[in-house]
């Protein structure tokens, strides 16, 4: 699908949000027209200029309408927070469908078309594909270097505290990690006999176990 013409649109968004790993409300309006109870009303844990670029490849036929008639078109941030958070004030915006440029109700996931949706079997080979897959030395270095001397901004903190607070994890969460501990490849130590994951027997045992640093002593 082509992407809609579109003039330079301008992004108001004080927290990164996608740094943060947190998500947004967002507001894409004409320039000068403030009112959520016009526009386009979204949540996305993206970037304010990817999401929009999405939108004008795959959207909506009233918001593919305003964006093609306006030129004056202003994407702006509403509010940071956890995805339930920002779910439940998409919901307060747009109550019912078809206010402003949405076409339905917000607070859930927007009905996918039949060409983007993806089954629970395709779900699974992607899944089954990516097992076993391990980054090449390259790569982890080149993912590194991009973090390296970069430091979180007082805003892009206080959005990493506001998604985490008051979480826990659930009983079934608790469950699943504690069985994938469990099913993690285990090494004998020659010397003390103790079986044990691979990233404890690099720094405890082997070459650095306790019995040898004994004997040595002794």
């Amino acid at each position: 699908m082509r992407a809609l013409r579109t003039a330079e649109f301008r992004v108001s968004a004080p927290v990164d949000h996608e740094a943060a790993k947190a998500f947004c409300v967002y507001h894409i309006h004409r320039r000068g027209n403030l009112s959520t109870a016009e526009g386009y009303i979204g949540v996305t844990s993206r970037s304010l200029g990817r999401r929009f670029r999405r939108h004008t490849v795959n959207t909506n036929p009233i918001l593919a309408d305003a964006l093609r008639q306006h030129s004056d078109i202003d994407v702006r941030q509403l509010m940071v927070g956890s995805d339930d958070t920002c779910f439940e004030m998409e919901q307060l915006l747009r109550p019912a469908d078809n206010i402003g440029w949405n076409l339905c109700t917000g607070g859930g996931i927007a009905p996918a078309s039949s060409k983007g949706s993806v089954g629970q079997r395709t779900r699974q080979r992607i899944s089954e594909s990516g097992l076993g897959w391990k980054r090449s030395a390259e790569n982890k270095q080149r993912l590194l270097s991009y973090r390296l001397g970069s430091k979180l901004s007082l805003e892009q903190r206080a959005a990493i505290v506001l998604r985490n607070t008051g979480s826990r994890r659930t009983e079934a969460t608790k469950q699943l990690m504690a069985e994938k501990a469990r099913s993690r490849p285990r090494t004998a130590c020659p010397h003390c006999g103790k079986s044990v994951q691979n990233h404890l027997y690099i720094r405890f045992h082997g070459s650095n176990c306790k019995t040898i640093k004994k004997d040595k002593s002794c």
